[in-house]
C-alpha cells in the first residue's frame, strides 16, 4: 500500500477516498471507518471536490484537510467518501476525474463498492422520486435511458436523473481507472459482501489504507441507510426544522457552525427517509433488456480480473 500522501511543503493530503458507487453501501462504510481511532473523516459526506471548477480544487482540498480534518493526530489516515467519482458530475466525466486524482492526489488509496447494477439503478431512482427530482415511471426510464444517444450523454454529462443506468457500467468506469492508475491503487469490494460479512470487508479496507485489520466498530451489523420513496417529515415540518436550526442553533456555534451544519444536513438527508419495500414495476421484458446491457459490461469487468457476482444470481432466478 502507498504511504501517507503529502502536499508540497509537508502539508497533509488525503490518504484514501471511497469513490463509490452511489447507492452501493458507501454510507455504511463511512460510518464503520470514521469511528476508527487512526482514521479521520469529515462528519458528513461532503460534495465531490474533484468535480468542482478546476482552479478551485487545490483550495477546496486544502480547506478540507485543514478545516475539517486539521485536529486529526499526525499518524491518522485522512479520508473521505465521494460517490460521484464513479459517476461524474455535469461536464466533469470519469476521464476528467481520474486525471484530477492522478494529478492532485497522486498515490491516494481508492476503494470502490459495486452493487448489482439493476438493484442500484432502482435504489437511485427511488431516491430521486423521494427528492422530487423524478416523475417518470421506472419502465419509461429504462426505455429512454437505454437509448444509445441518451447513454452517451449520461456518460459524458451525468446528472442525478440521467445516470441511473450509466452508473452501473462498472467495467467501463473501472476500465478508465485501470488505464491511468496502477491496479493495486484501487480496492474493489462488493456491496453484498459488505452486508453479509462486513468485518471481512472492513479488514481488507483497513489493510488497503495501511492499517491493521481487526477493528470492529459498534453497530457493524446495522444497516445505516435504507432506501424509500417517501420522507419521514412533510415539507412544512422540514422547513420549520431548518428555520429553527438557522435561527437558534448555528449562530451559537460560531467558528464550528459550518462543520456542524454540514454534518446535520447529511444526517437529516439520510434519516429523513421512510423505509419501504415498494419497488417500481419492472416487467420481465424490461428486466431482460437491462440484464443484456449489464452482461456486456460484466465482460469488461471480468477482463480486469474483477467479479460480477450478480450475473450468477440472475441466471439462478431464470433457471
Amino acid at each position: 500500500m502507498t504511504g501517507p500522501v503529502r502536499q508540497s511543503g509537508g502539508k497533509r493530503r488525503l490518504d484514501f477516498v471511497v469513490i463509490g458507487v452511489q447507492k452501493g453501501g458507501t454510507t455504511s462504510l463511512w460510518q464503520y471507518l470514521r469511528g476508527h481511532p487512526q482514521v479521520a473523516m469529515p462528519d458528513h459526506k461532503e460534495a465531490p471536490i474533484l468535480c468542482a471548477r478546476e482552479d478551485r480544487i487545490p483550495g477546496l482540498l486544502t480547506d478540507l484537510v485543514e478545516s475539517e480534518l486539521g485536529d486529526a493526530p499526525p499518524e491518522a489516515k485522512l479520508g473521505k467518501v465521494a460517490a460521484h467519482y464513479m459517476m461524474g458530475r455535469g461536464s466533469v466525466d470519469i476521464e476528467s476525474i481520474v486525471d484530477r486524482i492522478d494529478e492532485m492526489l497522486p498515490g491516494v488509496n481508492l476503494i470502490a463498492l459495486l452493487r448489482d447494477p439493476i438493484e442500484r439503478a432502482i435504489s437511485h431512482y427511488r431516491m430521486s422520486v423521494r427528492r422530487g427530482l423524478e416523475s417518470r415511471p421506472f419502465e419509461q426510464v429504462v426505455d429512454e435511458e437505454l437509448a444509445p444517444r441518451r447513454l452517451q450523454v449520461a456518460r459524458s454529462r451525468p446528472t442525478e436523473t440521467n445516470s441511473y443506468l450509466a452508473q452501473g457500467e462498472y467495467g467501463r468506469v473501472l476500465g478508465i481507472y485501470r488505464r491511468r492508475l496502477p491496479a493495486e491503487q484501487i480496492l474493489v469490494e462488493m456491496s453484498a459482501d459488505l452486508e453479509a460479512a462486513p468485518g471481512a470487508v472492513l479488514d481488507r479496507v483497513l489493510a488497503h489504507i495501511g492499517l491493521q485489520p481487526g477493528y470492529r466498530p459498534t453497530g457493524l451489523d446495522v444497516r445505516h441507510h435504507r432506501g424509500g420513496t417517501r420522507s419521514r417529515l412533510d415539507a412544512e415540518a422540514l422547513e420549520q426544522l431548518e428555520a429553527f436550526m438557522a435561527e437558534q442553533v448555528w449562530p451559537l456555534l460560531c467558528d464550528r457552525a459550518e462543520r456542524a451544519r454540514k454534518a446535520f444536513e447529511f444526517f437529516l438527508q439520510t434519516w429523513n427517509v421512510a423505509p419501504d419495500e415498494d419497488r417500481p414495476p419492472l416487467s420481465s421484458a424490461k428486466r431482460r433488456r437491462l440484464e443484456a446491457h449489464y452482461r456486456a459490461d460484466a465482460e469488461r469487468l471480468e477482463s480486469l480480473d474483477l467479479r460480477a457476482p450478480w450475473i450468477a444470481g440472475w441466471d439462478a432466478q431464470a433457471a
